[in-house]
């Protein structure tokens, strides 16, 4: 969307800065509320990263698809980025379908023939209504949807499965066949339908032809848009690093995440185009990602606004500042211009955070916003970590803290899913909990705690070497 489409006027009082600090709502190319924070995130621009690769990969003789990943804490921007590289992608020429997984499917039960389904839809669905001139294989389409329409509304008569795709279960009369039955597909995966099952079974039975026809589709597409001058189809499916993991065996070496990703890579790493995948951060760290992908996966981090030794990074504490600048006017909706510096340090660099912490602020607030409102809010943040902490999980958290640094054995891989611990990555890649975290009650006096027994041994081994 052009840039200047989108308006915006900063908030002047609660009510408007309440609504301007949606952290739900994204933010598309060229809205001027989006803040530049790449310098402070790592060593490179995600967006020319991920776009670089794809333009360089397609000077390959034959041309090489790449299967990108990226990851990154929810709430981090991610979505945001994804939108920038579409825009920057269609610039370049491209034909990209996007979509956002999370309206899709059921993130809380996922499997990997969901995925492939939903990538069929949208990609039929995104090419019939791009205005582009583009066909897909009627009779392909035709011939997949009845097979699905087999093990769902068990009948293979089409007259007979449309009547009934528009009766039962509602779907336009207008559109094709396809269409329809795919339209009965996406209500099943959101609904936890019964046919659910049914349908994964049919993937999961016949998987080589599914991606055979998927294939065929793509291959046809691309000469078409070859045809028209266009470089190629790429796919980016949004909102994958949302799947809730659930525990696949005794000893939680299995979970969701790793069957979809690590165990069904190659379906899907399968179809014959660019996709870029969004990613749990649970699964990044584990080692046995880059031997199922070749392409090493990209890691979008929090911004640093502190350094690895707790000094404050004032040129990251600045871009986090911006965020707020850009949404409100300062002057007139907080009481001390100081607050501001305040919320972004107890955000941890966390951009959905701050705009929590803000809203929070907001509730404690009548006129303006004052230093006590925003003491509230962020002991509110605390508050809801504060759940989030498992007992069980202390003498880890006292380790990150201690070491800077997030191992990657198991029982440390969802601490960066649910937040508890955040990576950056500026030169060498570090990690540490969420200022929420390092505030709650359970973790200061776990970390006294250790900071005691460590007086203790070093006083004893001090003792020890006296009296020799």
């Amino acid at each position: 969307m052009p840039p200047a489409t989108i308006k915006f006027s900063r908030a002047t009082d609660i009510t408007e800065t309440y609504n301007a600090v949606n952290p739900e709502q994204l933010l598309l190319p060229g809205d001027p509320r989006y803040v530049d924070c790449a310098p402070w995130r790592g060593d490179e621009h995600i967006v020319n990263m991920i776009a670089r690769r794809i333009i360089r990969a397609d000077a390959a003789k034959p041309v090489q698809y790449l299967k990108q990943l990226l990851a990154g804490h929810r709430g981090c921007g991610k979505s945001t980025e994804l939108l920038l590289l579409k825009k920057r992608l269609e610039d370049a020429g491209y034909f990209v379908v996007y979509f956002d997984a999370a309206l899709e499917i059921d993130i809380n039960d996922v499997d990997y023939a969901d995925i492939l389904l939903t990538m069929m839809r949208q990609l039929e669905m995104q090419v019939r209504q791009s205005g582009l001139g583009l066909k897909l294989d009627p009779v392909r389409l035709d011939d997949l949807a009845l097979r699905l329409a087999k093990v769902t509304i068990e009948n293979e008569d089409r007259n007979i499965v449309e009547n009934t795709l528009e009766s039962e279960f509602r779907v336009e009369p207008q559109i094709p066949f396809f269409a329809k039955m795919m339209a009965a597909v996406r209500g099943f995966m959101t609904s936890g339908s019964t046919y659910k099952k049914q349908l994964r079974v049919e993937i999961q039975q016949r998987t080589a032809q599914f991606l055979e026809d998927l294939n065929d589709l793509i291959d046809k597409l691309q000469l078409q848009l070859r045809e028209q001058g266009k470089p190629g189809l790429i796919i980016i499916i949004d909102s994958l690093d949302r799947i809730i993991p659930h525990a696949l065996d005794e000893k939680g070496l299995r979970n969701t995440h790793s069957a979809i990703y690590l165990e069904h890579a190659e379906h899907l790493k399968a179809p014959h185009c660019h996709v870029i995948y969004t990613l749990p951060i649970s699964i990044y760290f584990n080692e046995n990602l880059s031997k199922a992908y070749p392409d090493l996966p990209h890691m979008l981090p929090m911004i640093k606004i502190r350094e690895e030794n707790g000094r404050i990074c004032a040129d990251g504490l600045d871009a986090m500042r911006r965020v707020i600048l850009q949404r409100v006017q300062v002057e007139s909706v907080f009481e001390d211009e100081k607050s501001i510096d305040k919320l972004c340090l107890a955000s941890g660099g966390h951009v959905r955070d701050l705009m929590h912490l803000m809203r929070y602020a907001c509730d404690y607030s009548s006129k303006q916003i004052s230093p006590l409102a925003v003491d509230k809010a962020i002991r509110a943040l605390v508050r809801e970590y504060d759940r989030l902490v498992k007992d069980a999980d202390l003498p880890r958290l006292v380790q990150v803290h201690r070491e800077k640094r997030l191992p990657s054995d198991a029982e440390f891989a969802l601490l960066p899913y649910h937040l508890i611990v955040l990576e950056y990555q500026n030169g060498e890649r570090w990690a540490d909990l969420h200022p929420a975290v390092q505030e709650t009650r359970k973790f200061r006096e776990a970390w006294d705690n250790e900071q005691k027994a460590l007086r203790q041994k070093t006083t004893a081994k001090a003792r020890r070497k006296t009296k020799r």
